[in-house]
């Protein structure tokens, strides 16, 4: 018995199954929104609350309608720690970026 081609192109393609079932139970019609969290290092950070920060994002957003996804962990590499190393010894240690979560929204149109 001869297989489907549309069988066979969706067995050789590489798709997100999550993405494909989500946008099936929901015909498609989702609205996305992603947002990339950044935080304070340094002496200046150690007086933040990032647990405050998110917080008020994802309520800002789930007044908008949206609702929490999917969340990405940060991505450190070499360029990122240069990055930090550089803005700590510009600022005397003061203040640096720290990389944070990707969050993904999405609502129903």
């Amino acid at each position: 018995m001869p297989e489907d081609s549309t069988t066979t192109a969706l067995d050789t393609t590489a798709l997100d199954t999550t993405a494909l079932d989500l946008a099936e139970h929901t015909g498609g019609s989702l609205d996305s929104r992603v947002e990339l969290m950044t935080y304070h290092g340094g002496i200046i950070g150690a007086f933040m609350n990032d647990r405050k920060k998110l917080q008020a994002e994802l309520q800002r957003w789930n007044g908008s309608g949206y609702r929490l996804a999917h969340v990405l962990p940060p991505k450190t590499g070499l360029g990122v720690a240069l990055m930090q190393v550089l803005c700590m010894c510009l600022t005397l240690t003061l203040w640096f970026p720290v990389p944070g979560e990707t969050l993904i929204f999405e609502r129903r149109r």
